[in-house]
């Protein structure tokens, strides 16, 4: 899955369930001049987006931010929840991995959200990119499992933990690199979440009707890398939470 090609310019990868024909969110990760950028594409989320800013005379000092694009501050109405812990925006500054490396981000695809009673994603299209576009279509987790998807930021040189391991895997994604040198690189694989649950992160309530889920993210940073979870939630629940314990950008 990774391209050591410079013109790798946009990596989408979703998680899909071919037996139930069911998708998560699709996800897409791209380069500015000196910055990266990663947001599903899901309509409905088109305003939340990472950014990933690096050297550059505009900025005082390179940033990581989570929060809404400038072109809007909406999330559709009826299709969704963005739910956290904090007001976005919201930055982090990533985990150091090792000289010249940080852990960012983490996005997370539980198996719950390929159950038979939640509603699909729904399928991506083509995506379109100024150079070579990757597409990565990735199986779903194991009951009891997740499967997450680990992004780098690397300074001097592209970056995989277990990089061996990971390559016989075909979990390593990218790289893609940006004009000021630095690149983006990610890995998949499989996670308990009894052994990794998402920290400090919002808890979705228990949804015992199908009718009343509605999918969403669940947002929140640990040990200075970003969570972000794909998420079922109760409409009603989040509904009589809003304004109590939870900031939600969704429109119920």
């Amino acid at each position: 899955m990774s391209d050591n090609r410079d013109d790798l310019d946009t990596i989408v990868f979703f998680v899909r369930d071919e037996k139930r024909k069911s998708q998560g969110y699709s996800w897409r990760l791209w380069w500015g001049v000196t910055s990266f950028y990663i947001k599903t594409r899901y309509p409905a989320f088109k305003n939340v987006k990472v950014s990933l800013h690096g050297p550059d005379p505009r900025y005082t000092s390179p940033w990581l931010k989570f929060g809404l694009d400038k072109q809007g501050g909406r999330i559709s109405e009826g299709s969704g929840a963005v739910v956290g812990r904090a007001n976005l925006p919201m930055t982090f500054t990533g985990k150091r991995v090792k000289a010249g490396v940080r852990h960012v981000i983490r996005i997370r695809h539980p198996w719950t959200m390929f159950h038979e009673t939640v509603p699909s994603a729904p399928m991506p299209d083509y995506p379109k990119g100024k150079g070579l576009t990757v597409g990565v279509c990735i199986p779903p987790p194991k009951q009891m499992y997740s499967v997450d998807v680990d992004i780098y930021l690397c300074e001097r040189e592209p970056y995989w933990p277990n990089e061996g391991k990971a390559r016989r895997a075909r979990a390593p994604l990218g790289p893609i690199r940006n004009k000021a040198g630095q690149y983006l690189t990610a890995v998949i694989h499989q996670d308990s979440m009894l052994r990794q649950p998402p920290p400090g992160m919002a808890t979705a309530p228990t949804v015992e009707d199908p009718d009343d889920i509605v999918q969403g993210l669940t947002y929140g940073v640990h040990d200075e890398v970003l969570w972000i979870s794909e998420t079922r939630f109760s409409r009603a629940a989040l509904a009589a939470a809003d304004s109590v314990d939870t900031d939600s950008l969704g429109e119920l």
